[in-house]
């Protein structure tokens, strides 16, 4: 399974690949309009580890949009903030809930503007994860999400 575009590598060059592979949070890289090029083998694993394993390295390949693994109600909200973050050049992060039914999950993302505006490197770090109270049931295509 291809996990770096052979054409984005060069963008990763002002960060430790080496240390981005073995980082225990989800990593990806995107190109300017949000298509996967990287992901690092904590993408896998944190899939893996939240019941989406099979679901995410089936569907979730380089080249596919990380928009839409976004819920409607979100996705232009992260589409704007990458965007400003690509043209302005400058590191956006934010805390992000990534909860299924069962587990809480907060995250710290770090979004880094790559060079001359080509893409994106994203990375995701879990603050805090516990069991939750019961949550209504979810809506069709919900579980269909990835969570950012």
């Amino acid at each position: 399974m291809e996990r770096l575009d052979r054409e984005f590598k060069p963008l990763l060059r002002p960060y430790n690949l080496d240390y981005l592979e073995t980082y225990s949070g989800a990593v990806y890289g995107v190109w300017k309009n949000f298509r996967l090029a990287y992901l690092n083998p904590g993408w896998y694993r944190f899939a893996r580890e939240n019941r989406g394993g099979p679901y995410v390295s089936r569907e979730w390949k380089l080249g596919r949009s990380i928009l839409d693994g976004i819920s409607s109600d979100l996705k232009g909200f992260y589409a704007a903030k990458f965007k400003a973050c690509l043209h302005s050049h400058t590191v956006w992060s934010h805390d992000c809930e990534c909860s299924d039914r069962t587990i809480y999950r907060c995250c710290h993302q770090i979004v880094y503007p790559l060079s001359q505006q080509a893409g994106l490197l994203i990375v995701n770090s879990l603050i805090v994860e516990g069991v939750r109270g019961p949550v209504p049931a979810l809506e069709s295509t919900a579980d269909q999400s990835i969570y950012l």
